[in-house]
């Protein structure tokens, strides 16, 4: 066969190209060695703490010498106002400084809440957003930092504001700014403990209010929460069912403490029916004084006895078919002996049974689905009476069910 012309040409190229292929992709030596080099010096840079500094928050690191670059420094990081008026926003100065080498920029101060804001212009109509405050170096600027008490829900407050700048080593720092709202009207005491009560029993305590300032004050009334937050459901709650009870009162004028200044007593009651454990809840304060018309009012008991159960409510999450045993247990702990009495369980979709616990003075009750029982959500109420001595103490809990 004879070779045209065009072949040669097509062979010609074909060896010139992988010959410049071989050339290109083949490594140096030298190459080797520089990859190497660099390598190897990247590992120690990684390796080394010269020069970066990690900073709190995931941050990353960063490079720039912190003997010249800017400082962000306040006067305090404990910024306390003081008593502030309750009638209007009230605003302080921070000084703030730059004590690095180069311009400190100020871009945000974010907040923890709207009622207090940091700000280096007072005229911004958006406070801690696009600050763009420059502080030379040597230098200080303020910020004004404004408690709004109308976004306060009481008398006292505790936020933090965070400023963001261009320092390299701390590009974030947090103060924490605290305010006592002038009060509108005085607590005695500021919230309600109970203390310890024993389970089964009533207490009842006092809470005194008082008009703090000249201005007139009103009080409406007091009142409990409603079920679920819901004021359309509270006639649906029987009084015995709720867990405590408030009654407002006049405290006639000779028993006022300071001339001029009218006052009220709320008897607070709690329930003999309070589960066992710790008891918080809150009732509402109306009044007249427009920046705290609904105040919510703490309170707190400690509900103990001899013994206790555990979990205080039963709560099956699984899905449970119809002849199952063992699906939850509660464990009764008693510190002295004892006798379980009048065990039951309301409905016949679910059934009860008891076997000695693991350590003396303790009994399980085993929660299980009858053969019988029928498809779906069960809210059934287990009751007992728990008998040590001389003392017999009722108790009652709820077992949670869904029954495929």
């Amino acid at each position: 066969m004879k070779l045209r012309a065009s072949h040669v040409v097509v062979l010609v190229l074909l060896g010139i190209g992988t010959l410049v292929l071989f050339v290109v992709l083949r490594p140096s030596s030298a190459g080797q060695k520089e990859s190497g080099d660099f390598l190897e010096q990247a590992r120690a840079w990684q390796e080394s703490d010269v020069g970066t500094k990690s900073v709190a928050g995931g941050v990353p690191p960063v490079t720039e010498d912190p003997s010249v670059s800017a400082r962000l420094e306040v006067e305090t990081t404990e910024f306390d106002m003081g008593v502030i008026s309750n009638a209007e926003p009230t605003t302080k100065e921070l000084k703030v400084r730059n004590t690095g080498k180069r311009d400190l920029k100020i871009t945000t101060i974010k907040t923890t809440c709207g009622c207090t804001l940091g700000t280096f212009n007072r005229n911004s109509k958006r406070p801690g957003y696009d600050e763009n405050a420059v502080i030379p170096p040597g230098g200080e600027m303020p910020m004004y930092v404004t408690v709004n008490p109308f976004r306060v829900p009481g008398f006292y407050s505790h936020k933090t504001l965070t400023i963001y700048s261009s320092d390299v080593v701390n590009p974030t720092l947090e103060v924490q700014v605290y305010a006592h709202i002038d009060p509108e009207f005085i607590l005695e005491p500021d919230s309600l403990d109970f203390g310890t009560i024993e389970y089964g029993s009533s207490a009842t305590k006092e809470v005194r209010i008082r008009q703090a300032g000249t201005k007139p004050l009103k009080l409406e009334k007091v009142e409990t929460p409603s079920p679920r937050g819901r004021r359309d459901l509270r006639d649906t709650v029987k009084k015995e069912d709720e867990p405590f009870a408030v009654a407002l009162q006049d405290v006639p004028e000779n028993e006022w403490k300071e001339p001029g200044h009218r006052e009220w007593k709320v008897a607070v009651t709690l329930s003999p029916n309070l589960p066992l454990g710790v008891f918080q809840n809150q009732f509402y304060i109306y009044s007249d004084a427009k920046r705290v018309s609904k105040f919510y009012y703490t309170m707190k008991a400690d509900v103990k006895t001899f013994f206790r159960v555990e979990p205080a409510l039963i709560r099956v999450r699984d899905k449970v078919t119809a002849g199952q045993g063992k699906i939850a247990t509660a464990t009764i702990l008693s510190e002295q002996p004892f006798e379980l009495e009048d065990l039951s369980i309301s409905g016949k979709d679910l059934s009860l049974s008891t076997r000695p616990g693991e350590t003396p003075n303790t009994v399980f009750v085993d929660v299980n689905v009858a053969p019988d029982a029928k498809p779906g959500f069960k809210t059934e109420t287990i009751t007992m009476k728990i008998k040590s001595g001389d003392k017999s103490v009722p108790y009652s809990t709820r077992a949670l069910v869904t029954v495929m």
